[in-house]
């Protein structure tokens, strides 16, 4: 490396070797096809199992690479140019279907989240959007878009691969199920309200409760809830720095 020079990006642990391995299953798999050991028909005979690894690997290996070749800086860009005109809570909204819509170039919940979830929360403060509300329903919206594809998770592989529902019915009913889950906010709020009452002590579900009311653009009860969780809160609860930091923020309005 040459003085003065910055260092080359090292990839993350997880990362090395996959694009040769990826590389030399897709070489063995051309070669059993050429030499006809493997036939399309072959393939046709398994029904949507093999064709939901087959997409499952090529998605894979797609998903690692997005990040390796500039596409989630790029991305990024143009989120925040799109949405540079709109306020906080709509430039939320905005960030958050597309983070759930782009679920369908992804093969599963980890690659989607170590790909996306970092670009989107960088988009979210440079268009002002509060981080703590915006990080709570990105990891939300990971968990409940695993119903969105054959590939989301190990259960779709299974309900494909057993006959129990075809591809299409997972694509149908998963756009279904995350449409569904995407409005679920006030079914969130009834829950953590209940928490309080059963036990009124508890800090933490004025903090998420907080949050919502954040996403809402209610900032009399966000501080509100804020300001009850600090003061419930012990010194070392993993959310006090945030629910001050967004306190400090609140107030200023």
């Amino acid at each position: 490396m040459v003085a003065g020079s910055a260092p080359e990006a090292q990839p993350a642990p997880w990362q090395e070797g996959r694009p040769r391995v990826a590389a030399l299953s897709l070489r063995r798999l051309v070669i059993l096809l050429a030499t006809g050991v493997l036939t399309l028909g072959d393939i046709a005979k398994e029904g949507d199992v093999l064709a939901t690894f087959i997409w499952f690997a090529v998605l894979f290996t797609l998903s690692g690479q997005l990040d390796a070749l500039g596409f989630m800086g790029y991305l990024g860009g143009r989120l925040a140019g799109i949405c540079g005109g709109f306020t906080p809570l709509l430039a939320g909204v905005i960030l958050i279907v597309a983070y759930v819509l782009l679920h369908y170039l992804f093969v599963s919940q980890t690659a989607h989240l170590l790909a996306l979830f970092g670009v989107f929360l960088d988009v979210g403060k440079q268009l002002g959007v509060p981080l703590a509300p915006l990080a709570f329903q990105l990891l939300f919206a990971t968990n409940f878009f695993s119903a969105n594809t054959p590939q989301g998770s190990s259960a779709n592989l299974l309900f494909a691969g057993s006959g129990y529902l075809s591809q299409g019915d997972l694509y149908r009913l998963g756009a279904l199920t995350t449409a569904f889950n995407l409005g679920k906010s006030d079914e969130a709020q009834a829950a953590f309200l209940k928490a309080v009452e059963l036990d009124p002590a508890n800090a933490e579900p004025h903090f998420y409760l907080g949050s919502l009311a954040v996403s809402a653009n209610d900032v009399p009860k966000a501080v509100a809830h804020f300001e009850k969780y600090v003061s419930l809160a012990p010194a070392n609860a993993p959310n006090l720095a945030a629910a001050k930091s967004l306190l400090e923020t609140l107030k200023k309005k």
